[in-house]
């Protein structure tokens, strides 16, 4: 069976079709919706408060009913910084100026390096990530780099 969206008017439709009283089989073949969608609109619009027979549904109802139909994740992406924190020790080593270079790695290289150890963040957030690193260390972007400057501003 393939996948078929949800659109607001259908559900409106159906919904307007259980409050006269139609049967569910009725439905089904007016509107070409399986008997189990039918009982899923029914169902969430029914955890929103909406009485088959009492109340009339509306366009606010079947909007709610399709935000809660829709696919995809329903907790919020995980952040970039809860996924950047446990390296943040690391990515300050990786900063630091080392012997005679007066620059430690770039951006670049530390973003490939965390790659390599399969930690999935875009460069812009690894930036972003590394100019809120605590003072005294101060960032100053130049062309790729983040430079640390121990003078205090």
């Amino acid at each position: 069976m393939s996948y078929r969206e949800h659109g607001m008017w259908e559900i409106l439709d159906v919904l307007k079709r259980i409050h006269r009283g139609e049967k569910r089989r009725r439905i089904e073949a007016v509107t070409g919706r399986s008997r189990k969608a039918i009982g899923r609109y029914v169902e969430v619009a029914t955890e929103l408060g909406w009485v088959a027979g009492i109340h009339e549904p509306d366009e606010q109802l079947a909007s709610e009913v399709v935000a809660k139909l829709r696919p995809g994740p329903k907790e919020p992406v995980a952040s970039s910084e809860k996924v950047l924190a446990p390296f943040k020790e690391q990515i300050e080593q990786w900063l630091e100026p080392h012997g005679d270079y007066k620059s430690g790695l770039k951006l670049t290289k530390i973003h490939g390096l965390l790659k390599r150890r399969n930690v999935d963040v875009s460069y812009w957030s690894l930036r972003r990530f590394a100019q809120k690193l605590p003072p005294p260390v101060k960032l100053r972007s130049t062309f790729g780099y983040l430079e640390r400057s121990t003078k205090v501003a």
